[in-house]
């Protein structure tokens, strides 16, 4: 029941943030070198989660060295780590799926990354809520990399066509 009402939270962050960036246009964002430069930009706010969490990790240095508990750095520590798996995915889905769209498919590109900023900062400061920051992050990285492998997989199927016809 928790990770179903996790779920639907998810979905609706999703939908709110699709309706905050229909206002970008990205339909004069054609030429592959844009396209790449407006995705950096998106995963530079993505990256912004993993600022926020080493900041967090570094509790050890506000406590006393004999008196800091493993809970206080190991959770941290954890998060980061889980954090920086997550962002590693997600900023090699971004990149390849800048590759398969252009011009107005763009706009999925600031959505993607203000959710999983989102997620990711929501994880940070609840991480007992984990099933909501999996299914914002882990779930559409997921769907895009499902996305731009079959896009892989077509791009070599027509190249070889190509080359043996």
């Amino acid at each position: 029941a928790i990770i179903i009402k996790q779920s639907l939270i998810s979905l609706s962050v999703t939908g709110v943030f699709f309706l905050l960036c229909l206002p970008i246009d990205t339909s004069n964002i054609t030429e592959l070198d844009d396209r790449l430069g407006f995705t950096i930009c998106c995963l530079f706010v993505s990256a912004l989660s993993i600022v926020m969490c080493i900041v967090a990790a570094d509790m050890r240095g506000n406590s006393d060295p004999i008196d800091a508990s493993e809970n206080l750095v190991n959770v941290p520590s954890r998060i980061l780590q889980k954090t920086t798996e997550q962002f590693l995915l997600h900023m090699i889905t971004m990149l390849t799926l800048t590759l398969f769209i252009q011009g107005s498919s763009m706009i999925i590109i600031p959505i993607l990354s203000a959710i999983f900023l989102i997620a990711r900062t929501v994880y940070q400061f609840y991480p007992i809520i984990r099933g909501y920051a999996l299914m914002c992050t882990f779930l559409p990285t997921m769907i895009v990399y499902t996305y731009c492998t079959v896009c892989c997989i077509l791009k070599i199927f027509s190249a070889y066509d190509v080359l043996y016809t």
